[in-house]
């Protein structure tokens, strides 16, 4: 079970929709009044003036962890473990070339290739690699919120507020959420089509894990990190274990990282 937030729905069934009423009365600018600086209008909320000071607060906690922000070039994360039950190494290269990114993928002997802001996008492109929910999306947006934070969505970056967030379990066992379950702060965002909800730990602002979803009807790529280690002054994840469903597609230890500054 998910939580579907507190913002407006997006609702696209046209005919089940009632008939438009009068247009309402023209709004009558508000006096000049000291409390003015602190409201911004943003459809969908009451007042996102609020709602960005809690973004920037996490997200200056989050970088306290690392600053990504001048590591514009390539980057490439190894890996070695197993998916879909099979033995196999990961290799992940993602880099943007002009205007446009790319990202490829090689897990279990295939490679797959995705330019997440191509015009036309086929839905297998985005959800590979084939029972990950999207492993190919979701880790090309982990690198957006590394590297550029809020400037990295187009389409939404919001504070979610906190819900609770399940940890994996042991592999095999029967789950125990009572003792998987802890309180995140929760990011929602939006972008080249494709929403995400980041979970933050309440305790050290760590990313302890996101969704990422392609169609909202389906159940989204489950991304969970830990084992966090310094690398180059960073720290970064060193274990990431993947369930799409109600499965779990894949768990990988050691990871490597290659973090270029050049395009």
């Amino acid at each position: 079970m998910r939580l579907m937030g507190v913002q407006r729905q997006e609702i696209e069934d046209d005919d089940k929709k009632p008939a438009p009423g009068p247009a309402p009365a023209p709004v009558q600018p508000l006096p000049p009044s000291p409390a003015s600086k602190y409201f911004e209008a943003k459809q969908g909320f009451a007042n996102y003036y609020f709602n960005r000071d809690e973004q920037k607060r996490l997200m200056d906690a989050f970088r306290k962890h690392g600053d990504f922000s001048g590591l514009k070039g390539e980057w490439t994360i190894k890996a070695t473990g197993e998916a879909d039950n099979r033995e196999t190494n990961l290799e992940v290269s993602i880099k943007d070339v002009g205007d446009k990114s790319q990202v490829h993928m090689k897990i279990l002997g295939l490679e797959y290739d995705l330019e997440p802001l191509a015009l036309k996008l086929q839905k297998s492109d985005q959800t590979a690699p084939p029972k990950s929910g999207g492993l190919i999306s979701a880790l090309y947006l982990y690198r957006q919120l590394l590297l550029h934070g809020a400037k990295g969505f187009v389409g939404e970056f919001s504070h979610g507020g906190q819900e609770p967030f399940y940890l994996p379990g042991p592999k095999g066992a029967k789950p125990d959420f009572n003792a998987l379950k802890t309180m995140a702060e929760v990011l929602r965002t939006r972008h080249a089509g494709v929403s995400a909800k980041w979970y933050f730990s309440l305790k050290d602002t760590r990313l302890m894990g996101f969704d990422v979803s392609i169609d909202r009807d389906e159940d989204p790529c489950e991304v969970y990190l830990s084992d966090y280690r310094a690398v180059s002054g960073k720290m970064l994840p060193h274990k990431m274990e993947v369930r799409h469903g109600n499965e779990g597609y894949a768990e990988f230890a050691n990871l490597k990282y290659e973090l270029k500054t050049d395009k």
